[in-house]
């Protein structure tokens, strides 16, 4: 890949979808750099850390063979979109607190470790997903972040209990089982999802989820609900007001009572 130490005008670059290798340029010369786009490709090395790029509004790394600890983005201020999918990288994940614009968090399928940050100064984020990570401790709270659509937190080692989202009425897909949250090692009872009514998806299988499955009536577009294989009793609550249901797992719990029609 060309310098571009010259061109201090930049303001975004994209050379998605080619064959490109060798490492990530730093474009340290090019402060007015909104957005970089460099997925998929073959480029190797650490994330750079875009410390002169004040500007910066998106970065697109996604399926790349990049390693190395993510940069704290602390000298970004704009960052609204971060997606580093189908990489190499490992360490912790940033607190992205300096980040007040940040819409998107995307770093599945790595080998990220630690706990999950607090997204508490994000009050616009919208989608946040690590899953097929090695995240461990608890799931925090996302009481902060009222148009939060998506969180996808499947396939790691995550503990204890699952938050309310009763503060997030747009969040129309959680997954965190085998993150989506199955295969973790959630427990306490299951939250009520009655503020969610923009809800499609509720992955939550494979826990230690237990007590009585909450009502689902306000769900009017839930369409996939999987909570198989956690400890789940009591009798199974209507889904008559689901219209759009299209799939139901509840199977490996504790369920009684009849099976009404």
């Amino acid at each position: 890949m060309p310098s571009f130490a010259s061109n201090q005008a930049l303001q975004a670059i994209s050379f998605s979808s080619n064959n490109l290798s060798g490492t990530v340029p730093s474009f340290a010369s090019s402060p007015a750099l909104r957005a970089i786009t460099l997925s998929p490709n073959n480029f190797s090395g650490t994330v750079p850390s875009f410390a002169f790029n004040h500007a910066l509004n998106e970065v697109w790394l996604s399926y790349n063979q990049l390693s190395g600890t993510l940069p704290s983005f602390v000298s970004n201020p704009t960052l609204g979109m971060i997606n580093l999918i189908s990489n190499r990288l490992s360490g912790t994940v940033p607190s992205f607190a300096t980040n007040p614009a940040l819409l998107l968090v995307d770093l599945e399928s790595n080998e990220l470790s630690g706990t999950l940050p607090s997204f508490e100064f994000n009050p616009a984020l919208v989608g946040v997903s690590l899953s097929f990570n090695l995240i461990s401790g608890t799931v925090a709270s996302f009481a902060s972040n009222p148009v939060l659509d998506s969180i996808f937190l499947s396939s790691n080692t995550l503990s204890g209990t699952v938050p309310s989202f009763s503060s997030n009425p747009d969040l129309a897909y959680i997954r965190l089982d085998s993150n989506r949250l199955d295969s973790n090692n959630l427990s306490g009872t299951a939250p009520s999802f009655a503020s969610s009514s923009a809800l499609t998806q509720i992955y939550l299988s494979s826990n230690k989820l237990s007590g009585t499955l909450p009502s689902l009536a306000s769900g009017a577009v839930l369409a996939e609900v999987s909570l198989h294989s956690n400890q789940l009793s009591g009798t199974v609550p209507s889904f008559a007001s689901n219209l759009a249901l299209r799939s139901l797992r509840l199977d490996s719990n504790f369920f009684s009572g009849n099976f009404c029609e």
